[in-house]
């Protein structure tokens, strides 16, 4: 034995009373040289230290007060214990607090401990000399290693030494291998600490990492028994003696084994698909959602080996039960940026589009949120394509649904592309597949759900141009968005934005009426107009109510706030928190607050904030200088629209924009001149210099025959101020040189625009030499050759706007412009009248002279003329399709647009209602008109009364009476008698305008207006008679339209006068007697007033007896009621190839007069029901009940924005013209003689006599006859009892339906042609179609 001490004094440290009756101090400092001579004393002679090995374990020494007394005692029994090893040098009794002391110990092992090298050394010794496998011989040893096991877990959470970790690992794992087997408790003590949650303190560097540490050391002892744990818990559901019983727990343990212990777990997740394919849904569900979250937890490797389960994972998205398929689905994201296998991956993909078309909506959300989710954080990890699935989702039925779909787009928009605009840098290729994303949303925004345009008007304003941006970042966003817009979505932005004006201004209106505290009733009349543009508030909550509330709160500070949120100029920081201080302020709950914050993003103008203008407009030029055309482009229509929305919002940029304009190239300079036209020049410091900036392209020294230049370059000039001089002279060089070359079309605009701006510019200078010019030289030029028809064209276009706006420039017309109004006004009639006049310059005459009805003035003198109505209306009735509809837009336009027209032109589109491509573009925008006229009307006589014969007059009912007369002159009035098909179509067609949703009291008006007719006159020709049979076959048609609709023709209460300058009342004040249309008249072609064959054969044999072929015609007629009127356009040629045949037949036998009575028709038709009548009656169902829908709707919508200056609707006028006019001269004429030659050709004599035989024996040999003739033949059920009834999928069903086709295939004669009928709202179904 080696040691510093002598024998003597080793001797004394050896003996019994070397450790007796010290102090505190002496006895530490007598325990510090024992250990120091244990430490070094050999195993040799253990003998040697009984004495010690008794006294140390004496009770003074082990539970002595002090903590260090107690750590040399635990390192010199420690000691002892190595040098009697392998045997135990106590017994048990005294084993047991020995390794309860040793175990106090351990945590003075913690870092925080300021004697831990003395707890080291404990540790040290006890695993170098392995005294701790001492316990193995112990009785009751379980206790002792579980308090151990905690202990050193818990010290882990305190934080220890790499070394001492090592130590403790050590030490448990030697004590797992002595034990005979491992008890539920320790195991619990091991599992316990792998409940910790994933990616938390505990799990990164706990008692977690130390747990999964001892299962990898002792793997031989843990393995076995924590499988069969994980079994019994997991798999089989099993109850266990163990205290973790959690379910979250257990799949704590699971995930922290299977990222470290994968092949022990894979075994169990192996039968644990097996779980999938559980009869009870709960089970199933269990399952799913415990493979969902391992699959996708963090840490989680999804190796090859895992593919098949994920697989089998992926397969519950067709579960029978939604809450599975909804719980399967939301996992794919996180689950598919692991996947390695780009086939498992496609595969993957392809499952996640196909659930966004599920039934349930849930699973079409978490579909969608899936998609989004990976895309956005891992966009490359998937195709871009997959987002295509959420793009067709923004229009889902149901709200969640599409909000989800709306905020992922909207959101992967931002992140991917806003981010890189706001700082001007470009996107890469990833992000270009997102650009339609703005588009799809417009798209949406074009829906009639309010809800929705506000939903998607915040995601456009909070979200793709984020409200954290600044100005500046939000102006660079906003135009590389519309950049990327198509056509129409740009259209749908500009209405959003008119919208927004029409709001803001309809609450600046209301605010201003409550101020000034008018009558009740316009207050009211001001709310509700407010409150039409907004979402009306759930929960029977009153929108006008809480606007009230709100505009008259008593807190001041809420009028100052809505103030600077009215206030275009208030910047956007101001504006933002404007918004958020005044709801706070309100302190709103629920659906009032949601309402009042639509209510302030309607109204606000974030989107165009004042602030961040200048900074559009430089980006803008520096797009034109760079020629990056798109976006120049995108930038100065977004100008364009933000002046639209504020006309000083362009103010701080207008000498910029003057500069901009005389440098930059032809190609942008147009629209900057529009830009400069539609600022307040007047407040302009160096007017002087702008005027001579702008005066160049107005007399064309610079541009040469632009149009557009000169026409917003003259506008610019009279909107400056003291530009007086500057148009004079324009005006001069304008007038000076005119003739038929390539400028002249330019030089006319720009005098139009003088003229209108200020018409003595051009009076001063040029009297009426340029419109006796217009009127003698242009207008009655017809050069031959391409370019100079083009060109004469342009002319005559240019021509007549400046006509017009000569007229229109004038404030109030004087007795001296009498003389050049009528020479204006024959000219334009006269282009109007003109046969072989090109369809683009009637219509452009068209709008001149609709455009000076909308004043007064000229109203009055124009419709001294009611020539010229009639020529006005008969453009609607051209061959040329565009014709039509741009006339017919521009009327509507006028008609919604202050001022308006006459809304006594409504009658013209009576001649183009009753063709099926019109009625669609114009019916309901109609309708929307003749709702607000109505309002309008109620509107203005609660405000300022009025008499109830002047209330009745302003009625759109009235325009009745116009087309009356318009019909009654119309050149083909003696070609329609005395059937009068076409007009009875026409008028039919009209009153659908102002007939549907059940409103009797129109119908009455329009009665009454119809029978007062016979009272008057033509106020130019009194023998007119032409008048009367119209009114008589429109009363026809009024009547036969409302016939089983519950009305009953009545008298008006006010005796409604008609138009003075159309009608005079009669002399003798007497009724006209005389009845133009017959009693029996019946508007329904011969052979469709169904009836049986004897009473018609009884009706021919009263017409005049029956003669040869009569038996033929019956059959025919009684075959033709079986023809629907909705059948397809084939066979309703077909039909009217037989109808035409057999007139030709009867005509030629002298039988034309013969017209069915209709009395005897109708109730000969009221013992049964035919199959066509019931497709009819169902088809008039439908059609009411979708016409109440669209009027509804209609009436939500009927505030459009009334808003709109003259320069747009001259874009308009100028993009129809070019459009109608390429490619189509002269085509009216030609059409004209190709008819009249076909019909003097004798060929097309012979094949019209041909054909009538041969339809004649289509319609005898027709299957029908068969049908009506056979008495065995059964009945066929009527279309409607099988649309109603259609078959069930079941056994029974399937049975009926076999039968039934047994039954269709063995009468195949007899169905053939009722098969041929066309069914509008019959629902679909598998149907055989049998052929001879």
């Amino acid at each position: 034995m080696e040691s510093s001490f002598s024998s003597k004094e080793l001797k004394q440290i050896l003996s019994k009373s070397y450790l007796k009756a010290l102090t505190r101090d002496k006895l530490i400092t007598r325990l510090r040289k024992l250990a120091k001579v244990l430490t070094k004393h050999s195993q040799n002679n253990p003998e040697a230290i009984s004495d010690v090995t008794a006294a140390l374990v004496q009770p003074s020494l082990m539970k002595h007060k002090n903590q260090e007394v107690q750590i040399l005692v635990a390192l010199c029994i420690s000691e002892i214990i190595r040098i009697h090893a392998p045997d135990a040098p106590y017994d048990d009794r005294i084993l047991i607090k020995i390794f309860q002391l040793f175990i106090s110990q351990f945590p003075g092992l913690s870092k925080k401990s300021s004697h831990s090298m003395k707890y080291f050394h404990l540790i040290e010794a006890l695993y170098m000399s392995k005294a701790y496998l001492i316990l193995g011989d112990i009785d009751d040893d379980e206790k002792l290693r579980i308090k151990m096991f905690n202990t050193f877990f818990d010290l882990k959470k305190q934080g220890i030494t790499t070394r001492v970790e090592y130590f403790m690992i050590e030490i448990m794992r030697g004590l797992l291998e002595e034990a005979e087997g491992l008890t539920q408790g320790l195991l619990d003590v091991i599992l316990e600490r792998l409940t910790a949650v994933p990616e938390s303190d505990e799990d990164e560097d706990g008692p977690c990492q130390m747990a999964l540490s001892l299962i990898e050391r002792a793997e031989e002892q843990l393995d076995p028994p924590i499988s069969h744990f994980l079994t019994e818990t997991i798999l089989r559901s099993n109850e266990t003696s163990s205290a973790i019983s959690e379910r979250e727990e257990l799949f704590n343990i699971f995930h922290h084994l299977a990222v470290n212990r994968r092949e022990m777990v894979f075994r169990i997740l192996n039968e644990y698909v097996a779980k999938f394919r559980d009869e009870d849904a709960n089970k199933r569900k269990e399952a799913v959602d415990f493979f969902g979250r391992l699959l996708s937890s963090p840490g989680c490797v999804l190796s090859t080996q895992v593919h098949s389960i994920i697989t089998a994972f992926a397969g519950r998205t067709n579960d029978l039960d939604a809450k599975i398929r909804t719980t399967t689905t939301k996992y794919f994201v996180k689950i598919l940026p692991r996947i390695d296998d780009s086939r498992l991956s496609i595969k993957l993909q392809q499952i996640l589009k196909s659930k966004c078309k599920d039934p349930d909506e849930d699973v079409r959300k978490e579909a969608i949120s899936a998609i989004v989710g990976t895309i956005q954080d891992n966009p490359g990890c998937v195709n871009p394509k997959l987002l295509f699935a959420v793009g067709g989702r923004v229009m889902d039925k149901k709200t969640k649904v599409r909000r989800e779909a709306l905020i992922g787009l909207a959101t992967i928009f931002k992140d991917h592309i806003a981010e890189k605009w706001k700082n001007g840098s470009g996107v890469d290729a990833t992000a270009r597949n997102f650009m339609w994303i703005p588009n799809r949303l417009m798209v949406v925004a074009a829906t009639d759900d309010i809800m929705t345009q506000y939903f998607i008007e915040g995601i456009l304003d909070e979200l793709i141009i984020h409200d954290s941006f600044t100005p500046s970042e939000r102006m660079r966003c906003l135009v590389g968005v519309f950049a990327n817009f198509s056509a129409d979505s740009a259209k749908i932005f500009r209405k959003l934005i008119a919208k927004k004006k029409a709001a803001r201004e309809k609450t600046i209106s209301a605010l201003k009426i409550l101020e000034e505290k008018y009558s009740e009733e316009e207050t009211e009349i001001s709310l509700n107009v407010l409150a039409r543009q907004l979402p009306e508030p759930a929960q029977n909550y009153s929108a006008k109510k809480i606007l009230r509330d709100l505009f008259t709160h008593k807190n001041s500070k809420i009028k100052q706030l809505l103030g600077k949120i009215l206030d275009t100029s208030t910047e956007y920081r101001v504006q933002r928190a404007s918004k958020v201080e005044l709801l706070k302020t309100l302190n709103l709950r629920g659906v009032p607050y949601l309402f009042v914050k639509r209510l302030l993003q309607r109204i606000s103008s974030t989107l165009f904030p004042i602030d961040g203008i200048q900074t559009l407009f430089e980006e803008t030029s520096k797009h034109m200088r760079e020629k990056r055309d798109m976006l120049a482009d995108s930038g100065l229509s977004l100008l364009e629209i933000a002046a639209e929305y504020s006309s000083s919002s362009l103010d701080l940029v207008v000498p910029q924009l003057i500069a901009e304009a005389s440098s930059c190239g032809r190609k942008f300079l147009p629209k900057l001149l529009r830009l400069a036209s539609l600022c307040d020049l007047q407040n302009q410091e160096d007017a002087e210099e702008t005027v001579n900036t702008l005066l160049p392209f107005v007399e064309y020294r610079t541009i040469g025959e632009s149009i557009p230049v000169a026409k917003f370059a003259a506008r610019c000039l009279w909107k400056t101020p003291h530009s007086g001089r500057g148009l004079r002279a324009a005006a001069k060089t304008l007038s000076a040189n005119l003739s038929l070359s390539k400028k002249l079309p330019a030089q006319l605009r720009a005098l139009g625009e003088i003229a209108l701006g200020d018409p003595d510019a051009i009076n001063s200078v040029t009297e009426d030499k340029v419109c006796q010019f217009v009127v003698e030289e242009v207008f009655p030029s017809s050069p031959k050759g391409e370019k100079k028809m083009m060109l004469a064209m342009d002319s005559k276009l240019a021509g007549i706007k400046f006509l017009q706006n000569l007229l229109l420039g004038v404030p109030e017309p004087e007795a001296v412009l009498d003389d050049r109004f009528a020479m204006v006004s024959a000219a334009l009639v006269e282009l109007l009248q003109e046969e072989e006049q090109h369809l683009v310059i009637e219509v452009a005459a068209a709008k001149a002279l609709t455009k000076l009805c909308t004043k007064r003035v000229y109203y009055k003198r124009l419709r001294k003329s009611p020539s010229v109505l009639c020529s006005m209306a008969q453009v609607l009735e051209s061959e040329d399709e565009e014709a039509v509809t741009s006339f017919g837009k521009y009327l509507v336009n006028k008609l919604g647009r202050k001022p308006m027209a006459p809304f006594d032109f409504i009658s013209f589109f009576a001649l183009c209602l009753h063709v099926k491509t019109f009625k669609q573009l114009f019916l309901r925008q109609l309708r929307m008109l003749i709702a607000k006229r109505r309002d309008l009307i109620k509107q203005s006589s609660m405000m300022k009364p009025v008499g109830a014969v002047q209330m009745a007059q302003n009625y759109p009912e009235n325009s009745t009476a116009t087309l009356v007369y318009i019909l009654s002159k119309h050149p083909r009035v003696e070609e329609d008698q005395p059937n009068f098909k076409h007009f009875y179509k026409v008028l039919t067609h009209f009153f659908d305008i102002f007939i549907h949703g059940g409103q009797d009291q129109h119908v009455v008006m329009i009665s009454n207006i119809l029978a007062r007719i016979k009272l008057h006159s033509d106020v130019e020709d009194e023998s007119n008679e032409n008048i009367y049979r119209i009114a008589e076959l429109a009363h026809h048609a009024l009547t036969t339209k409302m016939k089983g609709k519950n009305w009953t023709e009545a008298s008006h209460p006010i005796e409604i006068p008609l138009p003075p300058w159309l009608y005079r009342k009669k002399k003798d004040g007497k009724l006209v007697q005389n009845q133009y249309i017959p009693s029996n008249f019946s508007s329904t072609p011969k052979g469709k007033t169904g009836g049986s064959r004897s009473k018609k054969r009884s009706q021919k044999k009263r017409a005049g007896g029956e003669e040869d072929g009569g038996e033929e015609d019956e059959e025919e007629a009684g075959e033709e009621e079986y023809l629907p009127s909705s059948a397809s356009k084939g066979s309703r040629r077909k039909r009217k190839k037989q109808r035409n045949s057999i007139d030709e037949k009867e005509n030629e036998r002298g039988d034309q007069n013969v017209v069915p009575e209709s009395s005897s028709s109708s109730s000969s038709s009221k013992g049964r029901t035919t199959p066509v009548r019931a497709l009819r009656a169902r088809h008039s169902r439908n059609t009411r009940s979708n016409t109440k829908n669209q009027s509804s709707s209609d009436d939500d919508n009927d505030e459009e924005e009334e808003v709109g200056d003259n320069e747009e609707e001259e874009e308009e006028e100028e993009a129809d013209e070019q459009k109608t006019k390429s490619g189509r001269s002269s085509r009216r004429s030609s059409r004209r003689n190709a008819s009249s030659a076909a019909k003097k050709s004798p060929a097309n004599k012979k094949k019209t006599n041909a054909r009538s035989p041969v339809s004649k024996r289509a319609v005898r040999k027709s299957p029908r006859k068969s049908l009506r003739a056979s008495p065995g033949a059964k009945k066929r059920p009527s279309p409607d009892t099988a649309a109603s009834k259609p078959a069930k999928k079941t056994r029974r069903g399937r049975a009926a339906v076999k039968a039934q086709k047994k039954q269709v295939e063995s009468d195949d004669e007899e169905v053939s042609e009722i098969d041929e009928m066309e069914e509008p709202e019959r629902p679909r179904r598998p149907r055989r179609r049998l052929r001879r």
